[in-house]
């Protein structure tokens, strides 16, 4: 019967040892899973720090053309407030951009008329034409670029 408590002594320890080698290779695999799994978290994080980049810039890109646009935008409700005039008697042309804005307001007057360099506009100034007087009569002239023009 010693023999045989041996033979189960020595099997029980042969039992213990495969499990022991059992959960030793399944924490291998577990812990290759694992490690599988960490690297594929990392490149998704990655691939989501290069979409957030990109938001971002999308983001930018869209304020600086919306504020653009807006710019644009006044640029042109301006520009609707004037209409080009030939301030010269024909046959002669001298023109000028027309203030419209305010004409007929409720009180008669036409104060705020004025004329901008054609010249000074089209290139984004908005010069008011100064009108003189001298020896050869009046004249419309631009403090800017310097255009004159008796009338």
């Amino acid at each position: 019967m010693i023999e045989i408590s041996g033979a189960l002594g020595a099997l029980s320890a042969t039992v213990g040892a495969l499990k022991v080698a059992l959960a030793a290779r399944d924490e291998a695999k577990i812990d290759a899973a694992i490690s599988d799994l960490k690297e594929r978290l990392f490149d998704l994080q990655a691939a989501n720090l290069h979409v957030v980049e990109e938001l971002h810039a999308s983001q930018t890109k869209l304020h600086a053309l919306i504020g653009e646009r807006d710019q644009l935008k006044s640029k042109l409700r301006e520009r609707g407030l004037y209409a080009l005039a030939n301030l010269a008697k024909p046959p002669s042309e001298f023109w000028a951009y027309r203030y419209q804005g305010d004409e007929g307001a409720a009180d008669g007057s036409t104060a705020s008329v004025h004329y901008l360099c054609q010249a000074c506009f089209d290139n984004d100034r908005k010069t008011v034409l100064r009108r003189d007087e001298s020896q050869f009569g009046s004249y419309y002239a631009c403090t800017v670029c310097k255009t004159d023009f008796h009338i």
